[in-house]
């Protein structure tokens, strides 16, 4: 089990680079032009790959956003002794 742990983030690596060959080739694709209705705000028409890489980059910065809150969670968490003294 721990020969997979020091693998974990190597895979990590592989798999992003894999969702990005995965965008770009979505993005180059799909070039046409799109708007976005909301309410009463619209969007003019923008490039599909423009609004692809837009939604990539909030979606890991949300990701980054959430995991550096649970991180600081658990460190601040106190510890539980259950020794008997």
């Amino acid at each position: 089990m721990s020969k997979l742990k020091e693998y974990i983030p190597t895979i990590k690596i592989v798999l992003a680079l894999f969702l990005l060959i995965v965008v770009v080739i979505v993005a180059i694709q799909n070039s046409g032009a799109i708007s976005f209705n909301f309410l009463i705000w619209s969007t003019p028409p923008v490039n599909t790959s423009l609004v692809l890489f837009a939604t990539l980059f909030s979606g890991i910065i949300i990701g980054m956003v959430l995991s550096f809150i649970n991180v600081r969670k658990r460190k601040n968490l106190p510890t539980i002794n259950l020794t008997t003294q």
